[in-house]
């Protein structure tokens, strides 16, 4: 494909007179050969953003892809360990990565210490008075809220009944 110019130099010409007017016309012809070139330019810059921008826009596309695949392949394979090896492999394997969850409460533990032999049978009893607890403070805090949110409303009241 060929290349387009898109501004070409005009030739202000070579002339052995120096009027005022030939010379006012040469430099008009030099200034918009110049601000032609400058736009042509900016031109450039835009397209070339442009090319950038859609070459961004499709290496996005080509990682998401990839990791699309990447997570289709790991779960083809779990199904394919799960065909060949039987459930009993799969969650074998499973259990070993992930985390083994232990609660630990502070309180329950303190109380186990503290009573010995019955402290764990009192540390669930200690855990549901410790929610408990908690609930009921955030009740009292919502109830403060709601009053102050009632009082706004009421002083808004009075001072629209006032205006009215």
């Amino acid at each position: 494909m060929a290349k387009i110019q898109v501004y070409k130099f005009i030739n202000p010409g070579v002339t052995s007179v120096k009027t005022p007017a030939v010379v006012a016309a040469r430099q008009t012809i030099l200034a918009q050969n110049r601000l032609g070139k400058t736009v042509e330019g900016v031109g450039n810059t835009v397209i070339d953003v442009d090319k950038l921008t859609n070459l961004r826009l499709g290496l996005i596309d080509k990682t998401e892809q990839v990791e699309r695949r990447k997570k289709r392949r790991g779960k083809d394979q779990d199904a394919e360990e799960v065909t060949e090896k039987g459930l009993s492999g799969y969650f074998k394997k499973k259990g070993k990565d992930a985390k083994k969850f232990k609660p630990t409460l502070k309180t329950s533990s303190f109380f186990e210490k503290l009573f010995g032999w019955v402290g764990p049978l009192l540390s669930p009893f200690v855990v549901i008075a410790t929610k408990i607890f908690q609930l009921q403070l955030m009740k009292d805090f919502l109830n403060a809220q709601q009053y102050q949110l009632w009082f706004v409303f009421r002083k808004c009241d009075f001072e629209i009944s006032l205006i009215a």
